[in-house]
């Protein structure tokens, strides 16, 4: 054989030798990256996932349910799609994120409460997307149960709770940041902060420090920092973007609270008289507060949302000022709602629209026309497979949400589309919900294993005032929706252990200064 032969024979033995052991060290197929990503020629969008926490859907200006004050939420909808009917999938907060990174329920990723590790073979978007090439990052309130597990992430910026100190890159970052511009970093000043408290004084609290100072502000400018440096690598990036806010406790900085007049508060639509709520709600929990008590709330947790608004305005402009605002598809939604006074109940947990509905916006330029305003259900668990078809990679079968594309192109049926949420916390669950059409049937924990139904057709009673299950005129769609309800219960319940996991966080490690 000529020497020249035996060469090509050898190198091509080598060749052959080194892509069968990459295969073999490889991760599924549904983790290996793009064609795109290895041809150097990456026209991908970016995409900026913004997750704020606790939002009533309502509390958007656009929706125009309650008059807040969003003026860059509503410049994001004009611009983008505005989902009106968009949910959660688990009404807590970390089963409802890691569901929606994984495309499935919380039952099946495994995160059954809050600060539960997820099962590590399901694979996250942030793994999905780190294999096909992309900066990864997280921060803010990612509610990872474990600050030294990244999941996946390149980068991961943490911040958990209010002004906290704890398990937060924001305090080291404030305490140097404060003594740059001379001012006073003892976070004492603002007394008690407990979110699990009902009193309102200790629910209602005002930020003494300057708006520059606040998680929201760092978190807006580790984003644009990342940005920018995925610009200079050529690369582009996944960011999921993080904020506290409107969390309770309700801590604005007293500029947002000069935004409102607390006496021109309106209460909710069904805000009504204790004896009137329906079963199901935590209003007993809150029988003491008056009127006034639920002005000064709904005030604070107002100006909250506003001074949100305002640092995701600064970013998505900061985004724009470094030209990849044309070219990234953002997502705007909440981990979950917040009641906000309906039937005289606050925050989450519940099967109501205020506690599982969340805004909801797309935003693409380059891709998708502005100015659309959809109806039809979404939720959390359908951004996953949006982002995979829009950069090119393929959806896993394991998947449980659809891509949202054709939906907004008008080439699916909005009547096909069902949304699911599941809460685990009581045995065998404190609530499933399916949401069909018009319709929503709650099947609700009742205690020793047994649970009662409530369905309500939200197209002729939006504030769920009335509980159909007993009306003859919807018996045929209660018994077809609860047979849907049971059977997705029955491939869910077989994800859930019992008992449940035991939380892993514990709430007392402090985190280095990261720049």
């Amino acid at each position: 054989m000529p020497r020249i032969s035996v060469l090509i024979s050898v190198a091509l033995i080598l060749l052959l030798s080194k892509t069968a052991h990459a295969v073999a060290q490889a991760p599924a197929a549904e983790m290996e990256p793009s064609s795109t990503a290895e041809s150097g020629d990456d026209d991908r969008p970016n995409v900026l996932v913004i997750v704020t926490d606790q939002q009533n859907r309502q509390t958007l200006g656009c929706m125009e349910g309650r008059k807040v004050k969003t003026p860059a939420l509503d410049q994001l909808a004009a611009e983008g799609v505005l989902f009106r009917s968009g949910y959660c999938n688990d009404p807590i907060c970390s089963p409802s994120r890691f569901s929606m990174l994984s495309g499935v329920y919380p039952t099946e990723v495994g995160a059954f409460l809050n600060h539960v590790r997820p099962r590590e073979e399901v694979p996250l978007l942030s793994d999905l997307l780190g294999a096909a090439g992309f900066s990864t990052a997280a921060i803010g309130k990612v509610d990872f149960p474990d600050p030294d597990n990244p999941h996946g992430f390149d980068d991961v910026y943490l911040h958990y709770s209010y002004l906290n100190t704890n398990w937060s890159h924001w305090y080291p970052w404030f305490l140097r940041r404060a003594e740059e511009m001379g001012v006073s970093s003892d976070l004492s000043v603002i007394g008690r902060r407990s979110g699990g408290s009902t009193e309102v004084d200790v629910l209602c609290l005002t930020n003494p420090f300057p708006d520059e100072l606040t998680p929201e502000a760092w978190i807006t400018e580790q984003s644009l920092k990342l940005m920018k440096r995925a610009k200079e690598d050529d690369k582009p990036f996944f960011i999921n973007a993080n904020y506290f806010a409107p969390h309770h406790p309700f801590g604005p900085v007293k500029r947002y609270l000069d935004m409102y007049k607390r006496e021109e508060i309106e209460l909710p639509p069904n805000f009504m008289d204790q004896e009137m709520i329906p079963a199901g709600t935590q209003s007993k929990r809150y029988g003491a507060w008056d009127e006034d008590d639920w002005r000064k709330v709904l005030h604070h947790y107002y100006a909250f949302v506003s001074q949100v608004d305002h640092h995701i305005g600064k970013l998505l402009s900061g985004m724009e000022e470094l030209g990849l605002a044309d070219n990234t598809l953002v997502f705007f939604v909440s981990d979950h709602g917040d009641m906000a006074g309906e039937f005289r109940s606050m925050t989450k947990g519940q099967p109501f629209e205020g506690s599982i509905g969340i805004p909801f916006i797309l935003r693409w330029p380059e891709r998708v026309e502005g100015g659309k305003v959809l109806d039809a259900p979404v939720s959390l668990i359908d951004i996953a497979p949006t982002i995979l078809e829009a950069i090119g990679e393929p959806i896993p079968e394991r998947f449980r949400g659809s891509s949202l594309l054709d939906l907004i192109a008008g080439e699916q049926d909005p009547a096909e589309r069902e949304v699911y949420v599941v809460d685990v916390r009581k045995n065998p669950f404190l609530l499933i919900v399916l949401r069909e059409g018009d319709w929503k049937l709650s099947a609700i924990g009742h205690g020793g294993g047994r649970h009662r139904y409530r369905l309500v057709n939200l197209r002729e009673d939006p504030h769920e005032v009335t509980d159909r299950v007993k009306d003859p005129a919807a018996a045929d769609t209660l018994k077809l929706m609860r047979e849907k309800l049971l059977a997705f219960w029955e491939r869910e319940s077989a994800f859930v252990p019992r008992p449940l996991p035991k939380p892993t966080y514990t709430g007392k490690k402090s985190l280095p200064y990261k720049d």
